[in-house]
């Protein structure tokens, strides 16, 4: 089970409230159904969110404790690949990633004179259809594919810049809680 740390902060003005070290996904989820009740948003970091610094006023040196905003804001960053990553293998398992790529090269190529299309071939005899019509339906597949893709990484970039520009914990708990599910259901797949 992962572990993260988690730092709960004002919902309206950004502003952090307490940490907490080393908690489970399923306490991160509680704490953030919790702090939604109360106006605190709650944002989950990979590393300790938290860096102990200290602040001079005159000649005198004082500990303080503030947010550290690049560890904030890599564990963001990772976690919208991984959010990526994971939506993208809803729609192609990697093992399968590679017969895929082989019919779509045997849908491309099935009008050619002598072309090879045994993966083609198979599905057709499987489903009492013609091998064109299954190379139809290939072609189709793999531009629909190729427009979640485009829209996943298209937003990906989007929410990766805007993690790296933001100066508040409230722009990055929005980019990294994109909904990519969402993103790729609107291409109708």
């Amino acid at each position: 089970m992962k572990h993260s740390y988690v730092l709960t902060y004002d919902l309206k003005t950004g502003a952090p409230l307490q940490w907490t070290e080393k908690v489970s996904d399923e306490e991160i989820a509680a704490a953030a159904r919790a702090a939604s009740e109360s106006g605190w948003g709650v944002i989950a970091c990979d590393e300790m969110p938290i860096k102990h610094v200290e602040i001079v006023v005159g000649d005198q040196k004082y500990p303080v404790v503030q947010v550290d905003t690049e560890a904030v804001k890599r564990s963001a960053l990772a976690r919208i690949d991984r959010g990526v990553g994971e939506e993208l293998a809803r729609h192609i398992t990697p093992g399968m990633d590679e017969t895929y790529r082989e019919k779509l090269d045997e849908a491309r190529s099935h009008k050619k004179r002598g072309a090879k299309t045994p993966l083609l071939a198979a599905e057709a005899k499987a489903k009492g259809r013609s091998v064109p019509e299954i190379a139809a339906d290939v072609l189709a597949r793999a531009d629909a594919c190729r427009a979640i893709r485009h829209r996943l990484e298209d937003a990906r970039q989007t929410a990766k810049a805007i993690v790296r520009e933001a100066d508040n914990l409230i722009d990055v708990v929005e980019a990294e809680t994109t909904d990519w599910a969402a993103l790729a259901a609107e291409q109708g797949v």
